[in-house]
């Protein structure tokens, strides 16, 4: 099994992870963020795992040149996710970031991790636009803003098209700042074309 780096700002969450991994063909690496520097490289196929509640500090993690465009699996742990197709959680086909709910049971999290392992290292991609949108809107910048700024560029149908084409991608429910600042994160770790 490849590396598996797990990094939460919560300590009973690391604690749990370390005392329940199931052999010891597992390498497993725990971290809190305070920990993480812009050296931290996971090898190529390596598994990456963010459980961080801090949106601020998830968002630095995300954006660590490790981790943004690399070829490694990235799993985040979000709360309050339910995805709409369920199908989409148990599918080896998608490509990462993985999302998952936090709520999870120990044995399920290891079920994701051996399939994220077993799985094809297949990186989103998103066009420079949306990964510009989700910049603004990452920083508070409202839809009706984003649209009277004439700097920007965005129309009002581009803006709520693209929102809703990469919430509803991500199998995310919701138009508030959770789902908003999830597709910020997953965007800044995948490839980005033109």
């Amino acid at each position: 099994m490849n590396k598996i780096h797990v990094i939460s700002d919560n300590r009973f969450f690391l604690a749990g992870i370390t005392a329940q991994t199931p052999t010891d063909y597992v390498r497993l690496y725990t971290y809190s963020p305070d920990e993480i520097s812009s050296d931290f490289y996971p090898e190529r196929e390596d598994i990456v795992v963010l459980n961080i509640l801090d949106i601020h500090e998830r968002e630095t993690i995300a954006c660590q040149p490790g981790l943004s465009n690399t070829c490694c699996r990235v799993i985040i742990l979000l709360s309050m996710y339910k995805p709409k197709n369920e199908r989409y959680l148990n599918s080896y086909q998608r490509p990462f970031p993985w999302l998952i709910p936090i709520n999870i049971r120990p044995d399920e999290f290891w079920l994701y991790l051996m399939k994220a392992n077993d799985s094809p290292l297949l990186q989103k991609s998103f066009k420079r636009v949306e990964q510009i949108l989700f910049s603004y809107l990452g920083k508070g910048i409202s839809l009706p803003q984003l649209v009277k700024t004439p700097s920007i560029g965005f129309t009002e149908n581009l803006v709520y098209s693209l929102k809703r084409k990469i919430v509803r991608g991500q199998q995310l429910a919701g138009h508030h700042a959770i789902t908003v600042m999830a597709c910020r994160d997953i965007i800044s770790m995948s490839q980005i074309y033109e």
